[in-house]
């Protein structure tokens, strides 16, 4: 399959985050959220079957998503990605699984953030191994 793309390179979308060190999004994060509740309106979905799931970026759009928006999804299920923990207070409480590589110190950090604003507590140590929404061992 191919496809031709029409117009100069300038009307092409913009990425999804223009910070690569920081954390600065384009509005293409908040129009996933609108494509979302539109195609739920409009084909009768049932919101407690629409999951969220990422990898690295994607993963960053989810757990921002899921954080403003923490009726969107039903669950979701982050994947090696990391964003400004402070900034995803609307986690708590929401059902999810995180995966993370440990080699992947940032991935690995962030997960750690996630999971102790889920349980409302830090997970105790340096280097957790394990993570559930009830505990942290």
């Amino acid at each position: 399959m191919s496809v031709a793309l029409r117009g100069s390179p300038t009307s092409l979308p913009r990425p999804f985050s223009t910070d690569h060190n920081g954390y600065v999004t384009t509005d293409y994060v908040e129009a996933t959220a609108r494509l979302i509740d539109s195609v739920k309106t409009k084909y009768d979905v049932e919101a407690s079957r629409v999951y969220g799931t990422g990898q690295s970026m994607g993963c960053m759009t989810t757990l921002i998503l899921a954080s403003a928006h923490p009726d969107l999804y039903a669950g979701c299920l982050f994947v090696d990605g990391r964003w400004d923990a402070s900034s995803l207070k609307g986690l708590e409480g929401q059902h999810f699984v995180y995966f993370a590589a440990e080699d992947d110190e940032r991935a690995f950090t962030g997960m750690g953030e996630v999971i102790a604003i889920a349980v409302g507590k830090p997970c105790p140590g340096k280097r957790p191994r394990h993570f559930s929404v009830h505990r942290c061992s």
